[in-house]
């Protein structure tokens, strides 16, 4: 029996396919060899870690979804400007999308984000950039901003 059943969140219904494979639902844009597995944070749910050696200050990949104007919420929304933000609430989701935060924990962060507003509207790209080394099998942590915790 093919089971599916709808998510609320917020005013958002997704609908989760229980019988697909998980990693269906996540792509990975970035040149490295990633995959998606319960989190080294307690309570934090999946994370995404490293299959290969990422050095300090290499491009990792893109925050990608949908961009979204004037409407400023949401756990996967990553904000640009005033004006709009990236939204990767939706399936299927970008394996950027899936790295923690490490707060109130003592790991450390090992990625950043750079917005670029540079790119038309439509095109904004929120890049991911490692800021230390990361070896085979570390979970990759950025932060989301003190804005996202209050």
């Amino acid at each position: 029996m093919h089971k599916k059943y709808k998510k609320r969140i917020g005013k958002v219904a997704e609908v989760i396919d229980m019988d697909a494979d998980i990693n269906q639902s996540y792509y990975n844009n970035s040149q490295y060899k990633l995959k998606i597995d319960t989190s080294t944070i307690k309570n934090a749910g999946d994370g995404v870690f490293a299959l290969e050696p990422i050095a300090k200050n290499k491009f990792i990949g893109y925050y990608e979804g949908d961009v979204i104007f004037h409407i400023h919420c949401g756990s996967y929304y990553m904000s640009i400007n005033d004006d709009c933000g990236i939204n990767a609430i939706c399936y299927p989701r970008c394996y950027m999308a899936m790295i923690n935060d490490t707060y109130k924990t003592d790991y450390k962060y090992n990625c950043e984000f750079i917005i670029n507003e540079n790119n038309s509207d439509y095109n904004k790209k929120v890049e991911i950039w490692s800021i230390s080394d990361i070896n085979i099998n570390d979970e990759l942590f950025i932060s989301y901003g003190n804005h996202y915790w209050i």
